[in-house]
């Protein structure tokens, strides 16, 4: 047995006895700074804030830069932004987070970490449930897919008309493009090289949801339709198909929009 499948048996049982309050002690951040991020100046900086947000790890410590709660709850109990019922102010507030992480205790347990943090700092209480999503399911098209693997000898360039992507990734991307919920259903493992075009075409209806109301009309006339976007991956060998399905939600109690002090 591989200490690599142990540390994975070990997630999941302190996941397991987190869910069901069997009074197991959560790992926890030896010592966190949490502040919060500096608001964006303009319209571009939103965009380029959202793209720039992130989580770095390594043995030693982790950053969460430019993380809203609900990016940081999401990340915390391993689901999705769509599975959470919050407040609205919590997809706004943006934080940055270093903590430094216990000598020995793997990265594999960030997320619960995180989770004792939250608790902590933000005075975060939750519960689960579940509820019926009006989805998106992404699927390979009977014709085969239309875009090749990653090469083993890939190189990234700024010229490429393509680049490496999961279909997790992808699906997660469309999730926030359509604004609904979006299920990898393809059962492609791997990366796959999709095309800068499509990339491009995701990344302008992304941006139409950040741009503020009194954005000029014509503008937002150039932005692309969700039908448009649908035919731009069939093109690829991909459907993106309306269905609703039961998934589960994280219901947000309570949680102080200021956290306790460093």
């Amino acid at each position: 047995m591989t200490n690599a499948f142990f540390r994975r048996v070990v997630v999941l049982l302190l996941a397991a006895t987190v869910d069901y309050g069997q009074g197991v002690t959560r790992p926890s951040f030896e010592v966190a700074a949490v502040n919060p991020s500096q608001p964006p100046s303009g319209e571009l900086d939103v965009f380029n804030r959202h793209y720039n947000a992130g989580v770095k790890a390594d043995p030693a410590q982790v950053r969460f830069t430019a993380k809203t709660l609900d990016d940081l709850i999401s990340f915390a109990y391993r689901v999705k932004s769509f599975q959470l019922s919050a407040p609205e102010w919590m997809s706004a507030a943006r934080y940055d987070i270093v903590a430094k992480i216990p000598a020995g205790v793997p990265t594999d347990l960030v997320p619960e970490m995180l989770q004792s943090l939250l608790e902590d700092r933000f005075k975060l209480t939750c519960h689960r449930a579940s509820k019926d999503f009006d989805i998106y399911v992404l699927s390979a098209r009977e014709g085969g897919l239309k875009i090749p693997p990653k090469p083993a000898d890939y190189k990234f360039t700024r010229t490429s008309a393509a680049a490496p992507e999961t279909m997790e990734s992808l699906a997660n991307a469309l999730s926030r493009a359509m604004v609904r919920p979006v299920l990898d259903r393809t059962g492609l493992h791997g990366e796959y090289m999709v095309p800068q075009d499509f990339t491009s075409l995701v990344n302008e209806g992304l941006l139409g949801q950040y741009l503020p109301a009194t954005a000029a009309p014509e503008r937002a006339m150039e932005l692309p339709s969700a039908g448009e976007i649908r035919r731009s991956l069939q093109a690829l060998g991909l459907s993106l198909d309306p269905s609703k399905q039961a998934l589960p939600l994280l219901v947000i109690d309570h949680a102080e929009k200021t956290p306790t002090e460093n």
